[in-house]
């Protein structure tokens, strides 16, 4: 599996600080959505189309936690790309009991 991070934003942190500013006395609202690359019949560019009913909504309390979590999910991503995607499933729910 190969994963690319787009980090390429100067300050990375800025918006989650001007998210913090806007509503300073509400959660910053970090919203996960994947999408798939899309490429319509007989053309040769695609799109990024959202995956359907898979997002996740966080609510951080302040603008440092919102950075953990990216922080946390670069850590996610590296060890899916070093161990697999079933690996790091397995070692982030053995102790989770089944539903």
């Amino acid at each position: 599996m190969e994963i690319t991070y787009s980090a390429d934003s100067v300050d990375l942190d800025k918006t989650a600080y001007d998210a913090q500013a806007e509503r300073p006395d509400r959660p910053i609202r970090l919203r996960i959505q994947p999408t798939f690359l899309r490429v319509n019949p007989g053309e040769t560019v695609g799109n990024h189309r959202s995956w359907p009913g898979v997002s996740w909504t966080l609510e951080c309390r302040t603008a440092e936690e919102a950075i953990s979590v990216r922080t946390a999910l670069e850590a996610f991503f590296a060890a899916i790309a070093q161990h697999g995607s079933a690996a790091v499933e397995k070692a982030l729910t053995a102790s989770v009991p089944v539903r």
